[in-house]
């Protein structure tokens, strides 16, 4: 009797035993699983936020650089629109003040050998024929 009662009593003892080893043993288990997974939550955190942040930093910067670029292209772009512009312009004045002052001097040219030969006392007939003035031109000299 007394090694049923011994037997029993053994029985029970590791019944309890294993009861709150389990327990304990889930106790330590959940503990480190939440540390484990803690660490490697933030780790994964850590590795996603970079790439989040790269890809909106390039983003951004794309952004800004775009802006900014297209001011200064523009900027650029005027100035030497402008030089072009001045340097066309000043080129074709140019041509056209020295066709029209070659033209001024022309006709002065005309109108001075005309006085010249009206002086000389020549005939408005032969002073047309030298100088293609009308008449009336000839005459108002």
């Amino acid at each position: 009797v007394q090694n049923d009662v011994l037997e029993t009593a053994k029985r029970e003892g590791l019944a309890e035993g294993r009861k709150e080893g389990r327990a304990e043993g889930r106790a330590e288990g959940r503990a480190e699983g939440r540390a484990e997974g803690r660490a490697e939550g933030r780790e994964e955190g850590l590795a996603k936020g970079r790439e989040e942040g790269l890809a909106k930093g390039r983003e951004e910067g794309l952004a800004k650089g775009l802006a900014k670029g297209l001011v200064k292209g523009r900027e650029e772009g005027l100035s030497m629109g402008r030089e072009e512009g001045l340097a066309k312009g000043l080129a074709k004045g140019l041509a056209k003040g020295r066709e029209e002052g070659r033209e001024e001097g022309r006709a002065e040219g005309i109108l001075s050998t005309a006085r010249n030969l009206k002086s000389m006392g020549l005939s408005v007939a032969d002073i047309q024929k030298a100088t293609g003035l009308s008449e009336e031109e000839i005459m108002e000299l």
